[in-house]
């Protein structure tokens, strides 16, 4: 018992309560008297009783760990949760910064093509901002409708499980209007004038035009697409590739 108070008083070792201190000395103490009375030896049982106590203060350490255990669970839990929801709405709203940069290098280049005209700016933005509020309303609507499911092994199951709109496409009809609209002023200024001076910088601004609207329209034919089957549903909007 006296080991064990001195064993307890050391720097070294955390305090521990009286139970623990009371539950360690009974365990020590039993287990020295039996050991005197099968070996007979004092420096034995002594050096026996020590691991003896070794042992317990090693079993009490880790029942009072174990007990942080579920709030260390849950804060790890809550810190993945918490990373799911930034790449939720950085999935959602994300797609609204891509389309304003998008618009805004179209929109300078008609501006140029049109030789740089008020009216013509100011016809292209404010029918980009009426096509865009439809989008961002219904991004809104999917952002406030996501269900984030907890991932039952983080450890073997990468990325955040949620539930995923068989109609996610919608909100990227409009901009898709926006930039055919944006891809037939592109295009009807070079053409028109390189019937009477063909010049290499209107080839370009066609050639340019028409293969920005080629890859655009046949990445939205393959979201639509993908999107109304079950079985492509998942892979298409889950990877990311609708918002690019």
């Amino acid at each position: 018992v006296s080991f064990c108070f001195t064993t307890l008083r050391d720097d070294h070792n955390p305090p521990l309560g009286s139970e623990a201190c009371l539950e360690l000395a009974l365990v020590v103490w039993s287990n020295h008297v039996s050991c005197q009375q099968n070996l007979g030896s004092r420096n034995a049982c002594d050096l026996y009783s020590h691991r003896v106590s070794q042992a317990c203060l090693c079993i009490i350490y880790l029942k009072r760990c174990m007990k942080y255990l579920p709030w260390t669970g849950e804060i790890l839990l809550n810190q993945l949760h918490l990373r799911c929801l930034v790449y939720w709405l950085f999935y959602i709203y994300g797609s609204i910064v891509i389309q304003i940069i998008v618009a805004s290098v179209l929109i300078a280049r008609i501006w140029a093509i049109y030789q740089m005209k008020i009216w013509a700016l100011a016809a292209l933005s404010l029918g980009c901002a009426a096509l865009s509020i439809p989008s961002i309303v219904l991004l809104q609507m999917q952002a406030s409708g996501a269900h984030l499911m907890e991932n039952p092994a983080p450890n073997l199951i990468s990325g955040c499980p949620t539930t995923i709109n068989p109609l996610a496409f919608v909100p990227y009809l409009p901009p898709f209007i926006a930039e055919t609209i944006l891809f037939v002023l592109t295009i009807y200024k070079p053409l028109k004038i390189s019937r009477q001076v063909s010049t290499p910088l209107m080839s370009q601004l066609i050639i340019h035009g028409t293969q920005y609207y080629t890859v655009v329209f046949i990445t939205l034919a393959f979201i639509v697409v993908g999107s109304l089957f079950p079985r492509t549903n998942h892979v298409v909007n889950g990877s990311g590739f609708v918002p690019v």
